[in-house]
């Protein structure tokens, strides 16, 4: 009986139809007769104080001392228990941040079983919006998981993870999602070296024309493939119609133009290479060496070695002396 109360009381909390000082206080009656109950004394109480590290590692603790794994376990004495605990990581789940990569990507794994279990078991109260909030929380769980994957550069394993959460996010018709999963498997692609399926992706992505960083990607996938002309259209269109004069980009126009016209695709890629190059040259140490190991290899290309060996040359002699002003000013 007692459970069953207190079951009800966390059950109308999580639901939003109780207050949590009520919660606390029938919980703290009968917190002495489980393990359960008294993890979720202390939860509530943290939840109250608003300590959001203490409050997400105790929920991480109840979840795992839970059946999270059990997709099909509805009928347990921790169902309610596991529900606050998930409900709580969920709502925190940035606090993932003071966790090793390890254990982030071991907990968003096992989350996403919790999940399946959560939705089960929301379906089984007959509460199909709180399940279906749950799917949701799927895809965005997907999403985070593909990019810790990602940042340890198992792209395989993240491009799986996108495809998953892309799956959920057209379920629900979440369209700004979608294109999110679109680009983040356009750049697994690329890193894999799949440029045709990489370019595909990253066309779905680049569909929204504010969205200049999918552009970008998209021309970097073009040229990787060796498409220098499409490569040049997408860099020039964000240089010369986006406005978007940024180092980088013009660092991608100048590689371009050389790389197209070696490639004698862009016929004019010299005279455009040249005129790139020389902006890079004005726009700070790292990209004026970038400009000058650039044109050093369009020359060595094409067997000029004494221009290409002035360009290393003075690379080489503008690195040296960024490195010195640095080390002088204690910056490295």
């Amino acid at each position: 009986m007692i459970t069953t109360r207190i079951n009800f009381s966390l059950l109308q909390f999580l639901l939003g139809k109780k207050e949590l000082d009520d919660v606390i206080y029938e919980i703290e009656k009968h917190a002495e007769y489980s393990e359960y109950y008294k993890a979720v004394y202390n939860i509530l109480l943290l939840l109250k104080e608003g300590n959001v590290k203490q409050l997400f590692d105790s929920a991480v603790s109840l979840f795992y001392s839970t059946k999270f794994d059990d997709v099909t376990d509805i009928t347990s004495d921790d169902n309610i228990p596991f529900l606050l605990s998930l409900e709580i990581i969920l709502s925190y789940i940035n606090a993932l941040d003071h966790l090793t990569p390890m254990k982030k990507e071991k907990l968003l794994s096992d989350i996403l079983h919790g999940i399946d279990r959560g939705y089960n078991i929301w379906i089984g109260l007959r509460e199909r919006k709180r399940a279906n909030n749950l799917q949701k929380m799927k895809g965005y769980i997907y999403g985070i998981l593909g990019i810790e994957l990602m940042k340890k550069e198992k792209y395989d394993l993240a491009a799986d993870c996108f495809i998953r959460a892309l799956q959920i996010h057209k379920a629900f018709k979440q369209r700004d999602l979608e294109r999110i999963d679109f680009f983040n498997l356009g750049i697994c692609m690329l890193e894999t070296r799949r440029y045709e399926e990489g370019i595909h992706f990253l066309k779905k992505a680049a569909l929204d024309e504010n969205d200049l960083i999918a552009k970008k990607y998209l021309g970097i996938g073009y040229l990787l493939k060796k498409d220098y002309i499409q490569a040049n259209e997408i860099f020039s269109e964000l240089y010369y119609k986006a406005d978007l004069k940024t180092p980088e980009i013009v660092y991608y126009l100048t590689l371009v133009n050389f790389a197209g016209f070696l490639e004698k695709k862009i016929p004019e890629g010299d005279k455009e290479g040249q005129k790139f190059y020389k902006l890079l040259l004005s726009m700070g140490p790292l990209w004026t060496v970038s400009a000058h190991l650039i044109r050093g290899m369009y020359y060595a290309i094409q067997e000029d070695y004494s221009s290409a060996a002035n360009e290393f040359i003075d690379a080489l002699s503008i690195m040296t002396d960024y490195l010195k002003i640095k080390r002088k000013n204690n910056l490295i």
